[in-house]
């Protein structure tokens, strides 16, 4: 790196700064945060657009997407699903028991992290083995 990625290695500081205030923030936040990259409902948004382009591609090879919209589709319910369960959360927190409460917050953040987790695959993608997120195609494009 000192030879040709960060002489001075401002960068390498620059990024260790915006992770510790990002860490800090996540931290102090009841809930993890619902937009990126925790926005299910916008994953399901984008993913058919990128469905419609895989169909424009292969049109000739007569294979069947289906499967792949349903699972997209299964994955919009349940995104709705966290989202209105969070938002119950949020609203009955006035009259419900601490421990209750507490208990509900942990198990969404929890299936959320996990959710993240399952985005993932240790081998990265074909062609591209540093992508271990397996929707960062798709949202760089």
């Amino acid at each position: 790196m000192q030879k040709f990625g960060d002489l001075m290695f401002h960068r390498h500081v620059a990024a260790a700064s915006v992770w510790g205030l990002v860490a800090l923030w996540l931290a102090d936040e009841e809930f993890l945060p619902i937009d990126n990259p925790f926005d299910y409902q916008s994953y399901a948004k984008e993913l058919p657009l990128n469905v419609k382009n895989l169909e424009d591609e292969i049109s000739n090879k007569g294979m069947n997407l289906s499967p792949i919209l349903k699972s997209i589709k299964e994955l919009e319910t349940a995104a709705i699903k966290i989202n209105d369960q969070r938002k119950e959360i949020e609203a009955s927190k006035g009259w419900r028991t601490w421990k209750e409460y507490q208990m509900k917050v942990r198990d969404v953040n929890d299936r959320l992290m996990m959710d993240e987790r399952a985005f993932t695959d240790r081998d990265g993608l074909l062609g591209m083995t540093w992508h271990k997120h397996l929707g960062s195609n798709f949202l760089e494009r």
